[in-house]
């Protein structure tokens, strides 16, 4: 009955309706994730970059401040990346996904080490958000229905 229920017009459930996205919205919605996260997070950095290293070179929210610092270059060339991306230039694509790999392998040391509960939370999300955004760019073209 949830089958039945599930099933949209033309037969295929949700599942097989997430096969034909195509390669260019896949990329526009990888694009438009990065510019809300990584301006999101350059701005949530910058009273952190403000204030500068405290003594040991810790931030008073308990993160280092080289952990700032790589965190916002990413944002920067992750933002080229994702308007060039948003265009499908080739370039943009490559660049969209190391700058997101690069934000995931920086962020990870948050989930391990867990400084603050809310630097866990955030560093979760970006690694998450990181994820599905290599996957929005390498999303394949969906291949013509065989009738």
């Amino acid at each position: 009955m949830l089958v039945a229920l599930a099933q949209a017009s033309d037969g295929a459930t949700p599942m097989f309706r997430i096969n034909r996205l195509s390669r260019p919205t896949a990329l526009k919605i990888a694009a438009a994730i990065t510019i809300i996260s990584f301006t999101l997070g350059f701005i949530a950095g910058l009273p952190a970059l403000m204030r500068g290293p405290g003594p040991n070179g810790i931030t008073a929210e308990g993160i280092p401040f080289i952990a700032i610092l790589l965190g916002n270059v990413p944002s920067a060339a992750g933002l080229v990346a994702a308007f060039a991306t948003w265009r499908q230039q080739r370039w943009g694509i490559i660049l969209l996904i190391i700058t997101s790999v690069v934000s995931a392998l920086i962020a990870s040391p948050g989930i391990l080490i867990r400084p603050s509960t809310e630097a866990f939370i955030v560093a979760t999300i970006g690694v998450i958000e990181s994820i599905i955004v290599v996957v929005l760019c390498l999303w394949p073209s969906p291949k013509p229905d065989m009738a």
